[in-house]
């Protein structure tokens, strides 16, 4: 991706973070931009291939931290405590990313919805949050574990 391509795609974002999807039109991200809605066209065919991108991309970013936290670390506690960690790094670090792929990833069409939707389940953040619960599951046996509230706090939320 060029510079600019980047540039308009991270301006992009912030106009879909403060109106969400459905209220944010391809001449409120042109006028961002201070370009014509052509202009932004030969960068991107619509709106819908922003969130694309941005859904798809996060989606990438959560499987890449849990392959490395699978790679990594073998103890139980290690895990949770990094997958924690990463999981919470990628929300703040690209936040408004983050928020159009938590809320407006609903938008996308057809094959795109289906391909995020499959992505999406065997992605970093439901392997995220499905080893998070297993580890928990983990350490609840483990009487040397040092957080026994964290594992009474999942077993009232779960």
């Amino acid at each position: 991706m060029t510079e600019r391509k980047r540039q308009i795609l991270q301006s992009a974002q912030a106009v879909l973070k403060k109106k969400g999807y459905a209220a944010t039109s391809v001449r409120d991200i042109a006028k961002s931009l201070e370009m014509e809605p052509a202009s932004l066209y030969s960068h991107f065919s619509s709106k819908e291939d922003i969130l694309k991108l941005t859904c798809f991309d996060m989606a990438s970013k959560f499987d890449r931290a849990i392959q490395e936290i699978n790679t990594l670390y073998f103890d139980a506690e290690q895990q949770l405590r990094m997958a924690i960690k990463e999981h919470v790094q990628i929300l703040t670090i690209h936040l408004d990313s983050a928020i159009i792929f938590l809320r407006d990833w609903r938008n996308l069409t057809g094959e795109s919805l289906s391909k995020f939707i499959e992505k999406r389940n065997g992605s970093g953040l439901v392997k995220m949050s499905n080893q998070i619960l297993q580890v928990v599951a983990l350490l609840r046996s483990n009487s040397h574990w040092k957080c026994p509230n964290l594992i009474t706090h999942f077993d009232q939320t779960t």
